[in-house]
């Protein structure tokens, strides 16, 4: 994967996906929900190796 392509895919998946789980994962902790543990091991797959 080129690294345009790359930037390209960070930009517009990764970057999203990390501010919605940390602004839900806090408001789930907030308010005495359990947030899953899957978020870290997913984000691992999908982000493509430099």
């Amino acid at each position: 994967m080129s690294s345009e392509a790359q930037e390209h895919f960070r930009t517009t998946f990764i970057v999203p996906l990390l501010k919605s789980i940390a602004i839900e994962g806090s408001d789930a902790m907030r308010a005495g929900r359990q947030w899953s543990k899957a978020a870290g091991p997913l984000l691992v797959v999908l982000t493509p190796a430099a």
